[in-house]
């Protein structure tokens, strides 16, 4: 089992909404998502914090029904998603003003 690292809430809920789960509702700073599976619905509860502790994450991963790998694997597709973007948006473009150093 591979080591889950901290992650935010948010990116905790892009992951899971990936992975099919949907936001049903939200009290606070705790968000409900559910996913219809044909066992039944699955739902979790992500509280929306800046950084959830390892266990807190393994707990909400254990309620989804997910593996760890499933969920890390989601979250690196996030994390290369942003990647490209950040490459393509660094590109120069010819200016006679600004200096451009690729």
């Amino acid at each position: 089992m591979p080591k889950l690292r901290r992650v935010s809430g948010e990116e905790a809920v892009r992951a899971l909404q990936r992975l099919g789960f949907v936001r049903i509702r939200q009290r606070g700073s705790h968000l409900i998502l559910k996913k219809q599976t044909p066992e039944g619905a699955v739902g979790c509860v992500v509280p929306l914090h800046r950084e959830l502790a390892i266990g807190t994450l393994h707990g909400i991963l254990k309620m989804a029904g997910i593996e760890p790998d499933e969920f890390i694997e989601n979250l690196q597709l996030r994390l290369a998603r942003s990647r490209v973007r950040a490459r393509e948006s660094s590109k120069c473009e010819p200016n006679p003003h600004t200096p451009c150093f690729d």
